[in-house]
């Protein structure tokens, strides 16, 4: 796997990618129903389409919510990422601004709601009350 990560190919599951050329080695394994023509691109339009599981591409606005499934209005969404920290279930909400057909991470809040320096975040960032309200409600503050 390093030998390929070295050479730009990335195997996403399903097939290997060339971030070099932007096409995947192989062929998409179902075909035309991938929505693709070319059969190894990666997506018809990647400026508003991914693929994350190198089978089939979504528009952007679907890819957003399937990264950032909570809507806290006025532009940001948020994910949700729950985990075990020393014997007790915690959770983390990565918070989002929506940047056309893009995602732009604005900050970490813990469960606490206290801002996590992660991800490159070093300080708080400022958010409209009503969103900084969602987010407390979602932590139960």
């Amino acid at each position: 796997m390093e030998d390929a990560e070295l050479e730009g190919l990335y195997y996403n599951r399903y097939r290997w990618y060339n971030s070099e050329t932007g096409i995947y080695i192989s062929q998409d394994p179902i075909g035309l129903a991938g929505g693709n023509p070319t059969l190894y691109g990666y997506v018809k339009d990647p400026n508003i389409q991914i693929d994350p599981l190198g089978l089939m591409s979504k528009k952007g606005n679907d890819a957003i919510k399937q990264k950032a499934p909570i809507d806290f209005g006025n532009g940001y969404r948020g994910r949700k990422d729950s985990f075990n920290y020393k014997g007790e279930s915690d959770f983390e909400i990565h918070i989002y601004k929506i940047k056309g057909n893009s995602l732009v991470e604005v900050g970490v809040i813990d469960s606490a709601v206290n801002w996590i320096n992660k991800h490159g975040h070093t300080s708080s960032p400022e958010l409209p009350a009503a969103v900084m309200k969602k987010v407390k409600k979602l932590c139960n503050k």
